[in-house]
């Protein structure tokens, strides 16, 4: 039994060890990491105002309006339905409320140029 508890001590430290040697090793690699990011940082795109974005909105084409140009959702109506006060199985009072559900469960979408 002393051997065993000898055994998982000594484990147990080379563990804890290790870890704290690999911490390190994280710590020097970010440093080399943040360097190399500031030396090759190329700032030379202009950024754009508020202003100046919301004037080329329609001319800048972004992956989102791709696809959603590329890909409309076919419609899916939301239903709303009420549920009234009521009682469970226990007797304790649930207060009315409404709840939303789309018709169909999934989401559709139609292929390009396909009319909707």
């Amino acid at each position: 039994m002393k051997y065993l508890t000898k055994l998982l001590l000594l484990l147990s430290i080379i563990f804890l060890l290790n870890a704290c040697e690999s911490s390190l090793k994280m710590e020097k690699q970010g440093e080399k990491m943040e360097k190399f990011f500031q030396s090759n940082n190329n700032t030379s795109l202009p950024v754009l105002t508020k202003q100046e974005q919301g004037l080329n909105a329609g001319f800048v084409r972004t992956q989102s309006s791709e696809l959603e140009n590329n890909f409309p959702v076919l419609p899916n109506p939301v239903l709303n339905m009420f549920v009234y006060p009521h009682l469970t199985k226990f007797g304790n009072p649930i207060p009315g409320y409404t709840t939303n559900f789309k018709l169909y469960e999934l989401d559709r979408y139609a292929l390009p140029n396909e009319a909707l």
